[in-house]
């Protein structure tokens, strides 16, 4: 999937300020949840991908799920509006009819099966299978790491893991 132009032309944004793409995230977001080992691609002239290529570790990617299930507070601090939260954790588009079509600020909606109801969640979806789900009415934040580009089938193994093992193990308020 390519990036959006809003997120790929982040950096040159950022640039107008005169702070580095690294900074940025050091000071605002990534340094306050204790990320310190995130590493991003960068083009030739050594500008942060913001549209993609974010590397960390599973623990970091369950983090920036907490700080959104959290609706931008960490440990007491509030490190992003939740009135920003609120908008980009929100549908605001359909890329097609299935249950997890729809779209909102680079964050994908959805529906999971639980118990005999359903429950919204929101996603991030990375190349390869990558994915951090949050399901609010669950008090859940949920990691899958892969390397399965080119694997037609692979993307939906995250999901019938979570509806399988995860998600129907969870019981809402405990």
């Amino acid at each position: 999937m390519a990036p959006t132009p809003a997120a790929a032309s982040a950096p040159r944004r950022i640039r107008e300020f005169g702070v580095p793409v690294r900074r940025t995230g050091d000071d605002c977001r990534f340094g306050p949840l204790g990320i310190t080992s995130e590493r991003w691609n960068t083009d030739d002239n050594g500008r942060a991908d913001t549209g993609g290529h974010l590397h960390m570790r599973p623990r970091d990617r369950a983090r920036i799920g907490q700080l959104a299930l959290r609706r931008g507070a960490w440990n007491g601090a509030q490190l992003v509006s939740s009135a920003w939260i609120d908008a980009s954790t929100s549908q605001h588009g359909r890329f097609d009819d299935s249950a997890n079509g729809g779209y909102g600020y680079l964050r994908w909606h959805g529906v999971e099966p639980w118990k005999l109801a359903q429950v919204g969640m929101f996603f991030a979806n990375g190349a390869g299978g990558q994915y951090i789900f949050v399901v609010p009415q669950l008090d859940l934040v949920v990691v899958f790491t892969g390397e399965n580009t080119n694997i037609a089938a692979a993307p939906q193994a995250a999901y019938r893991i979570l509806d399988a093992y995860i998600v129907g193990a969870v019981d809402a308020g405990s």
